[in-house]
Order: C-alpha cells, then sequence, then structure tokens
C-alpha cells in the first residue's frame, strides 16, 4: 500500500478541496430577456467607499445589437440564502437610443458603457442609497451620459470619429478606495460659503489618431447644489498618433486651484496620451498642456504598449502610474513619477515580446500582479511585482512566477482576500495566493465553480453592501459576476463565503467525492491516510533496521571478545540505556530542523543497548558450543567464527527484535509527530491526529480522529504478532504451551 499510495490514492497528496467545497460559496441568478448578446456587465456602487449605509449595486447588463439596457440592483439580504436580487427587487430596462430624448436617433451598436458613483456634495450629501448614480456610453460616433433614476440628459455630444479605446476615471467608477466629492473655494466675505466646484468625472473616446477627454459635473442623483447642475464639456481635443490607450485620473483629495481653473490644478488630475512618436503627452484635466515627456528604454526610445495603470489608493506616498515600455530590443514595466513627471524605474521583462493583457493596478501601491501573453498568444506569463510607494522602484516577487497555458480570458486582484483570480481559457476560475509561507512558487487553486462555456468574462463585484473597494471590507461578501448570453442569466457569486471545512463524508458541489471526508484546509483524510502509510514503514523498517543492526554488531563483539572489549563496549552500552529520549530529540530539532531523518538517527541511536546486551548473551553461550571450537582448531581466524559461525545464530534474535522494533518505532514517530516535533513536509498519521486536537477537533470529527488512529493500532499490531511468530520459531517449546 505505500509503494501504491500515488497510484491508489483518489488525490495528489497536496490537493485540497476546491473553493466551492471547502466554503459555502453561493452564487445567485437572475433571467435576462433570451436570445441576445450580452456584453461583460458592468457594476455600479450606490455608496463607495462606506459599506455600513444601507448601499448596494447596481448590475448593468447591456446588449450591443439592440442597444437595451438591463439594470439589476443588487442589496445584501438580511435572511439566510436570499438572493441579493430580490432584497428589494428593483429593476431598470430602457431602450438607450431613446432613454434620454437625444436627436438625432442615434443608431446602435452600442460600443461602451460605464457607471458613475454618486458623490458627495459641500452638503455632505449623498442621495438615495438605492436609484441613485449616472450611466455614460457610446453608441456609434455619439457619447452620451445622463441619469437614469431621474431620467435626465446631462451631455450628448456627436464624435467626429468612431473611437476605439474608450475608458473612465478611476474614481467615477468607484474604483478607487475613495469617493467622489464635491469642492469648495474659499469664502469671499466672512460667513459667506465659497464657490462649489465639481464633482467632475471624465471619459474619454480615441480612434488612435483623434482623442477627446470629456468633462461630466456630477455630483448624484436628486442633488440641489445650487450654481452646479449636472452639465459637461469637451475637456480635451487632441489630434495625434497614439501608441496605447489614453488615461485619465482625478481624485478630489489631491487637486488644487492653483491656476484659477476651479480645482482642476495638482498632482491629483492629469490627461496621459502615449504618443506613437515615443512621448508622452501630459496635459491638466482642465485641457492645459502640462509637459511633453520623451520616453526612453535603456538609452534607446521606447512607447507604450498597453493600457496605463495606477494605485487604487490615493494616498500611496508618491503618485506613480504604472506603464509598459517596449524599444527596438527592449520591452520593461515602467513606474512614472507623476509628480515630477520622469520615469522612476523599470523593471525589465524576461521576454521582450511579452504584450502586457489588462492595466497595471496595484491595490495600495506596494504590489502589482500582471499577466502577459506571449508572442504567439498561446500562453499567458503571471509574474509578480513589489513596488516602493516612495521610490517606485519595483523587484519581482520570486514565488509569483507562473506560466498558464492557453491566453487567460481576464484577471482581477482582490487585496482583501490576499488573492488573484484568473479565469482560463478552458473556462476555469482559479485563485493565485499573494502571500506566502514559504520559498516554493505559488500553486493555482481550483476555485470549483462551474462557469458556462459562452461567458467572455468574469469581473469583480465588490460587496452587496455598495462598494466595490474599501479597507473594511468583510471577506465573506466579497463577489465577482458574469453573464451568459447562451443561457440568459446573470450570476453574481461569493468569492470567498464562510467555511465549512472540514468536510463529512460525501460529494460535494465541485462533483468530487470523499470517502472519509477532508481535514481543515480540505486535504482529503483518506488520501493523507495512504500516504501516511510511506513514512510509517520508512520509520518503522529504518529505525528498526540500523538500531538492530548496531546492537547486533556491538553484542557479537562484545560476547565474543570479552574482557577489555566487552568491558568498554557494555559501559557504552549503559550511557546510552540511560539517555532520555524526548530530550535528545528536543535537542536534534532544535540544531536541525524537523524531519523523519532525525526520529531515525534517534531511534536507532536509542533503541540499540537493549538488543545488544541481549545479543551479548546468546554469544557467550554460543562461543562455547563444540562447533565453534571445532572451528578455532580447524585454524578459522576471529572474523571467520564472528561473521560465519556465530552471527548466522544470533540473526532470529535479531528479525525478532526488530519485527517488534518496526512497532515501537511506528508508535514513537507517531508521538513525536502527535507533539509537533514530527516532519512538517510530509504526511504522518501523528500528524493529522496533532492537527485536529491542536484545532479542537478531537471530539466533533470521526472522520478524520478514527483513520489514522486504527491504522496506527493495527499496523503495529500486525508487527507485533510477526514478531511472536518468531519468537515462536525461534522457541518450539512456547508452541506447545
Amino acid at each position: 500500500m505505500a509503494l501504491l499510495a500515488p497510484v491508489i490514492a483518489p488525490y495528489p497528496r497536496l490537493f485540497e478541496a476546491p473553493l466551492v467545497d471547502r466554503f459555502d460559496i453561493h452564487a445567485y441568478s437572475r433571467a435576462l430577456p433570451a436570445g441576445q448578446n450580452y456584453e461583460t456587465p458592468v457594476y455600479g456602487p450606490t455608496t463607495p467607499l462606506f459599506p455600513d449605509v444601507g448601499g448596494g449595486v447596481w448590475a448593468v447588463n447591456w446588449n450591443a445589437t439592440h442597444a437595451t439596457v438591463y439594470m439589476s440592483y443588487l442589496k445584501y439580504p438580511q435572511r439566510t440564502n436570499q438572493s441579493p436580487f430580490d432584497t428589494e427587487n428593483l429593476s431598470v430596462q430602457f431602450d438607450a437610443t431613446q432613454k434620454f430624448g437625444v436627436t438625432p436617433l442615434p443608431s446602435p451598436p452600442l460600443s461602451a458603457l460605464y457607471w458613475l458613483t454618486p458623490a458627495r456634495n459641500i452638503s455632505f450629501e449623498t442621495g438615495p442609497t438605492d436609484r441613485n448614480g449616472a450611466l455614460a456610453y457610446f453608441m456609434g460616433r455619439d457619447f452620451i451620459v445622463g441619469d437614469p433614476f431621474a431620467d435626465k440628459l446631462i451631455l450628448h455630444v456627436q464624435l467626429p470619429f468612431t473611437p476605439i479605446w474608450t475608458g473612465e476615471d478611476p474614481e467615477s467608477a468607484g474604483f478607487l478606495i475613495s469617493q467622489p466629492n464635491q469642492l469648495q473655494g474659499p469664502s469671499p466675505f466672512p460667513g459667506v460659503p465659497g464657490t462649489p466646484y465639481g464633482p467632475y468625472r471624465y471619459i474619454y473616446a480615441s480612434d488612435g489618431n483623434q482623442t477627446m477627454v470629456f468633462e461630466i459635473t456630477y455630483a448624484h442623483t436628486g442633488d440641489q447644489t445650487p450654481t452646479v447642475p449636472a452639465s459637461g464639456r469637451i475637456a480635451l481635443s487632441f489630434n495625434g498618433t497614439l501608441s496605447a490607450p489614453p488615461f485619465v485620473y482625478y481624485h478630489w483629495g489631491k487637486v488644487s486651484d492653483s491656476d484659477a481653473s476651479g480645482f482642476r490644478a495638482g498632482n491629483g488630475q492629469a490627461i496621459l496620451l502615449p504618443l506613437a512618436n515615443d512621448t508622452l503627452a501630459v496635459y491638466n484635466v482642465s485641457g492645459r498642456t502640462r509637459a511633453f515627456v520623451p520616453l526612453t528604454l535603456y538609452g534607446q526610445a521606447a512607447h507604450v504598449v498597453a493600457p496605463i495603470g495606477y494605485a487604487r489608493s490615493p494616498d500611496t506616498l508618491t503618485f506613480f502610474t504604472y506603464m509598459q515600455l517596449r524599444s527596438s530590443n527592449a520591452s520593461a514595466i515602467a513606474t512614472f513619477d507623476m509628480g515630477r513627471l520622469r520615469i522612476a524605474h523599470v523593471f525589465p521583462l524576461p521576454d521582450p515580446s511579452l504584450r502586457l493583457l489588462q492595466s497595471p493596478i496595484s491595490d495600495d501601491g506596494t504590489t502589482l500582479f500582471l499577466g502577459f501573453a506571449n508572442a504567439a498568444a498561446t500562453s499567458t506569463t503571471m509574474i509578480g511585482l513589489n513596488a516602493d510607494p516612495a521610490a517606485g522602484n519595483l523587484t519581482t516577487v520570486s514565488q509569483f512566477q507562473l506560466v498558464i497555458p492557453g491566453l487567460v480570458k481576464n484577471y482581477f486582484s482582490v487585496a482583501n482576500l490576499v488573492s488573484v483570480y484568473v479565469y482560463m481559457a478552458d473556462n476555469r476560475l482559479v485563485k493565485l495566493a499573494t502571500t506566502f509561507a514559504a520559498a516554493s512558487a505559488i500553486v493555482p487553486e481550483e476555485f470549483g465553480l462551474a462557469i458556462p462555456a459562452g461567458v467572455p468574462a468574469i469581473v469583480y463585484a465588490g460587496t452587496t453592501h455598495g462598494t466595490l473597494y474599501g479597507v473594511s471590507l468583510s471577506q465573506e461578501e466579497l463577489n465577482g459576476g458574469w453573464t451568459d448570453s447562451a443561457t440568459g442569466r446573470t450570476t453574481l457569486f461569493t468569492l470567498l463565503g464562510r467555511p465549512r471545512v472540514p468536510l463529512a463524508p460525501g460529494t460535494y458541489p465541485s462533483g468530487h467525492t470523499y470517502l472519509l471526508g477532508t481535514d481543515f484546509n480540505g486535504h482529503d483524510i483518506l488520501t493523507q491516510l495512504l500516504y501516511g502509510t510511506q513514512v510509517a514503514f520508512i520509520v518503522g523498517i529504518l529505525a528498526a533496521l540500523f538500531g538492530v543492526g548496531i546492537g547486533t554488531f556491538v553484542g557479537v563483539i562484545a560476547g565474543y571478545y570479552s574482557k577489555l572489549i566487552d568491558t568498554l563496549l557494555m559501559r557504552t552500552t549503559d550511557i546510552f540505556l540511560v539517555l532520555p529520549f524526548l530530550p535528545v530529540v528536543l535537542v536534534l530539532v532544535s540544531i536541525a530542523r524537523p524531519s523523519i531523518w532525525i526520529i531515525i538517527l534517534v531511534l536507532s541511536l536509542l533503541g540499540w543497548p537493549g538488543i545488544a546486551r541481549v545479543i551479548r548473551a546468546q554469544v557467550l553461550t554460543l562461543k562455547e558450543r563444540p562447533f565453534v571450537d571445532a572451528a578455532r582448531v580447524a585454524g578459522a581466524s576471529d572474523t571467520r567464527l564472528i561473521f560465519l559461525h556465530i552471527t548466522p545464530n544470533v540473526l532470529p534474535f535479531s528479525f525478532l527484535y526488530m519485527s517488534l522494533g518496526v512497532a515501537a518505532a511506528i508508535i514513537t514517530e507517531a508521538a513525536l509527530s502527535y507533539l509537533g516535533l514530527g516532519d512538517p513536509n510530509v504526511t504522518s498519521w501523528g500528524g493529522m491526529l496533532s492537527t485536529l486536537i491542536t484545532l479542537g477537533g478531537g471530539l466533533y470529527y470521526w472522520w478524520w480522529l478514527l483513520p489514522p488512529g486504527l491504522a496506527i493500532t493495527f499496523l503495529s499490531l500486525g508487527f507485533y504478532l510477526l514478531g511472536r511468530g518468531f519468537d515462536e520459531i525461534i522457541n518450539p517449546r512456547l508452541r506447545r504451551r
């Protein structure tokens, strides 16, 4: 069984049950009109940054061909197993061509859609917790912004081009750990409030040769701030060839009114245009030119080749953006200092042909987890980088280096769960941990949730308490989501849920069956039990073999030579007999790391003295036998007498003690592992029991307690009975009793 464990075990040794088995992961669905092709859903929070004020999230699904929009309100349910879709049962659906009375009537397709999160005005009002927020979308050459709850048009612009790149500033989308805020200018007279400004939202459109950036002033649904109605304007119109999509950033907490532009200056705002002529054009959101920065990589001209990224936390020590640069013979991830307008650091990519798949986004400015496609788009390379939030230096996270077969569909990082979720090419969702207890490479963890084959992407949906990103979000309430056009259903699922391990024997949602259940980590008990036989046999047989071998050799030499040699060896035996076993183990474990080889060494060194005394007594009798005298008279040397005449006659006793020693060694190893002195890198029965008792499950999880306990008992009993059988063979008088 020990040799066949890798073959007969139902799972690999380090197998962990998928997340969908280990956690109470719920998936909730809402039916959409069938027969339509839906794009990836957009999740719009109503109370960004504040998950405890009764808000929710709007799941916005849209059909590009028909230009129809379906909005479902998700709110955390108060009753167990109630769907977030049903908590308030709110929904809005409309034809995007006619919703806001735009003339002339725009024509499909609907190419992009964005959510504008509610903001706080100067009166600290944020609007309703449910019907609150605005939508912006592109339809052909029309750009439309409106409040779907108030049926109010905010901005309509007909573009002179058909956009291929569109995007939104991250704070407006709810992607920063922040909430948009209205700002107030200085008071002109004592007691007179200053002029309110904003809150500003920015959305860009570009066809690669022409670029427009739109500024929308919008607080929230029902805002009554005087002199600041919801409105929009063109902030920037630029003609020039771009090498990658533009990037717009605005955070109200780090802007200023130093140029009298109405809080459109300072380091907390920028429009970045990566030009094809190896230059980065930097503008203020007011439209004023800030700088044209030449881009170089190791002394050669370089250009941006992928979307530009940022840090979700606006409170990093230095405001950096992250971009992939490529020159004629190199490629790197660069940190760009937005205050000094220069490249702070570059991290060279191992393969210049690697292409960044998504914007490089850091949660707190200290780590980046990136996915790259190879030149042939046949594999995805995941790379983790440590980032210095002050200097911008990038260094590799050695454990987070992984090559995934196929081109992943998308991925997203969730700081609250210290994980990156990757949606694979074969429609599997896997989890990559971003914290590491050892130097070993990362291993993808199967999520286990069945995902329909036609789902194009899985996106992060935050918490249904109304927030996408925050510092105090409950891990069990974070969600992901997708929409499947084939079934016409939009689905929200928990990314973690409440733990339900250890699992009792049975079959679980992933389809896996655990005949003896699992432990707290999701390890299959039957698999651990089978692999534990390897450790039991290795320790038992080797410890007994070495101990009996040493004892036999010492006993034979001491018994044959007698006198001084006998005295020296027996006094040495006496010393080893009185050595305390447990303290010796503790000393050796403190010097070297715990390992089964330490246990084998200690058992061998401390297990031979008793055997040596028994063998010595037998040799003292045997060397006086006539056959030994005859061999000595015939001229046999001492070596020949010892190894050819005496030793073969004591070997039955050695085998007897070896069979009994195996049982003792197995029990001792289990006891040491139970005490935490075993090898943590192997699976042993004692280690299984130690984990169970340490976690307080000894009285509750029979499927975890009984198998290793019974295995230790029966295997030890088997070797003991084998020893009794040897004893009867050696001493025939025992058979007559």
